[in-house]
C-alpha cells in the first residue's frame, strides 16, 4: 500500500518475516528469491530453538536432585539453621526462633536439617548439661545420639550419602547445606534436651553466645 508521496508503509503483522517480504517485494526481489530467504529464517529459527530445549535439557541433568525424606517415617521435624547481622538462631519451617521442637518417644523421628545462614557453617549438638572450656561453651555432658543410634542422610552434589545405625556427636553443615536424621527415642529418654552450635570464630563472640540454642523436647 503506497502513502502519501508514494512511500511504502509496512504493516507488522506475523513479526519480520513480514516485513522482510514486503521490503523485498518494494526492492523487486523474485518471489522464488524471498521464499528461499524465508525458508533459511525458518530453518534457524527451529535449529535455536532445537539447541535452546538441548540446553535446558542438560541443566535439567546436571542439577544436584532434591534432598529427599527418608523412609518409614512416623512423625518430622525441620530445624532451620541461619544468621543475621544481630544473632544466630534455629528456627521451625515457619520461621519461629528457639522452638521449643518437639519429638515423641517410640516414633521413627526424622529431623530435617537445613543451613540457611548466608555467611556461616554451623554445626548442631542434642545433649544436656552445657559444659565450658576456658569459659566459653564446648560441648555436653550427656550427648543424645550417644545414647541412640541413628541414621544419617547427606546430599553432597545431590547424591544421598547414608550412614545407618551410628552414635555421633555433632553434625556440620556448610551454608546451603541439607541433612537429615532418622532416629527412634526410648521412653527413657523423654524430657527436656538442648540444640546447641558451638562453633568458636577468632575474634568473635561464639555461636552458642549469640543465640546458636534451642529447646528439644521428647514426649
Amino acid at each position: 500500500m503506497l502513502g502519501r508521496k508514494g512511500i511504502m508503509r509496512l504493516v507488522l503483522v506475523g513479526g519480520v518475516g513480514l516485513a522482510l517480504a514486503l521490503g523485498a517485494c518494494a526492492r523487486g526481489v523474485s518471489q522464488t528469491d524471498f521464499d528461499a530467504v524465508k525458508q533459511q529464517l525458518s530453518t534457524k529459527e527451529q535449529e535455536a530453538a532445537a539447541a535452546k530445549q538441548q540446553v535446558t535439557s542438560l541443566q535439567a541433568q546436571l542439577k544436584p536432585a532434591a534432598p529427599q525424606e527418608p523412609k518409614r517415617l512416623e512423625a518430622k521435624i525441620t530445624i532451620v539453621m541461619g544468621d543475621t547481622a544481630t544473632d544466630m538462631f534455629y528456627a521451625t519451617a515457619e520461621g519461629v526462633k528457639g522452638g521449643p521442637f518437639r519429638v515423641p518417644a517410640g516414633k521413627t523421628v526424622g529431623i530435617h536439617l537445613v543451613n540457611k545462614g548466608p555467611k556461616e557453617a554451623h554445626e548442631v549438638l542434642f545433649g544436656q548439661k552445657m559444659k565450658l572450656l576456658d569459659g566459653k561453651p564446648d560441648s555436653f555432658e550427656v550427648n543424645l545420639f550417644e545414647k541412640v543410634a541413628a541414621d544419617v542422610f547427606v546430599y553432597p552434589s545431590g547424591t544421598k550419602v547414608e550412614v545407618g545405625g551410628g552414635m555421633f556427636k555433632e553434625l556440620e553443615l556448610e551454608i546451603g547445606a541439607e541433612a537429615w536424621i532418622r532416629a527412634t527415642f526410648p521412653a527413657e529418654l523423654k524430657g527436656e534436651w538442648e540444640i546447641a552450635c558451638v562453633i568458636q570464630e577468632p575474634g568473635e563472640k561464639g555461636h552458642y553466645e549469640q543465640g546458636m540454642k534451642a529447646k528439644l523436647i521428647i514426649e
